[in-house]
C-alpha cells in the first residue's frame, strides 16, 4: 500500500510580475497554493482589484478557500542615484559610507535618502539591494554611516535598506501605510503583514 501524504506546511505566491494573469493563478491554485501575497510597496489600486477578483475567481472555480495577505511597505529606506545611475560592485570586506544629502562622485560615499546615523549602532545589520548584500554597521556620526559589506554582490540606485536590527522608535507605519489599510479593509483581505516590528505597541496601533 503506497503512504499517503498529507500537506503540513502553507504555500503562499506573491502575486506580480511573473504572477499576474488569471491563468497563472489559476494554475497556482490547482497546484496547491493556499494564499496569495500582494506587495504593497509596488502597484495601483485599480490594479490589485483585477488580481484579488483573479484569485477569489480561482478559488471559487476550485471549491477551496484562498488567502489574500496584504503586506504593507513600512518606513522605506532607499540608496539614492549613484553616479551615471550604474551598478556599483561591492566584495566582502569593502568598507563604504552612507551619507545623508550628498550625490554619489563614484568613490566610497554612497548616498541615503534618510540620516541613518540618528538610529543605526555599531555591530548592527545594514541589508542593501532588498537584502542582497549583507553589511554590518561600524560607526555612526554626523549624518555618516560606515558599514563593511559581509558578501560580493552588486549596489544599485534606489534600492531598498533593511536594518532589521534598528529601533526606529515611535510609529513604524507611514501616511501612506494607514491609506492601504483602509483600503484592504474594504477588500477584505484576510491577513496584514507589517514590517520592522519591535515593540507590542507596533501591532497594537496596527490592530
Amino acid at each position: 500500500m503506497s503512504k499517503i501524504h498529507f500537506k503540513r506546511a502553507k504555500i503562499l505566491a506573491t502575486v506580480g510580475p511573473a504572477v499576474n494573469s488569471y491563468e497563472m493563478i489559476e494554475k497556482m491554485v490547482q497546484n496547491g497554493v493556499n494564499g496569495f501575497r500582494f506587495n504593497f510597496s509596488h502597484g495601483e489600486y485599480e490594479e490589485r482589484l483585477q488580481q484579488i477578483k483573479w484569485v477569489r475567481d480561482a478559488a471559487e472555480k476550485a471549491g477551496k478557500p484562498v488567502a489574500l495577505y496584504q503586506d504593507l511597505q513600512g518606513p522605506k529606506i532607499r540608496l539614492g542615484m549613484l553616479k551615471d545611475d550604474m551598478k556599483y560592485e561591492v566584495k566582502t570586506g569593502d568598507e563604504l559610507e552612507l551619507v545623508y544629502g550628498i550625490e554619489h562622485d563614484g568613490g566610497k560615499c554612497l548616498p541615503v535618502q534618510y540620516d541613518l546615523s540618528k538610529t543605526v549602532e555599531p555591530n548592527q545589520s545594514v541589508y542593501l539591494f532588498d537584502g542582497k548584500v549583507r553589511a554590518t554597521s561600524l560607526s555612526s556620526e554626523n549624518g555618516i554611516l560606515r558599514i563593511r559589506i559581509e558578501n560580493n554582490g552588486v549596489l544599485m540606485s534606489k534600492k531598498g535598506i533593511n536594518l532589521p536590527d534598528t529601533d526606529f522608535g515611535g510609529n513604524v507605519l507611514t501616511e501612506k501605510d494607514y491609506a492601504d489599510i483602509d483600503w484592504g479593509i474594504d477588500q477584505d483581505f484576510d491577513y496584514v503583514g507589517l514590517s520592522f516590528v519591535h515593540h507590542a505597541s507596533d501591532i497594537e496601533m496596527l490592530r
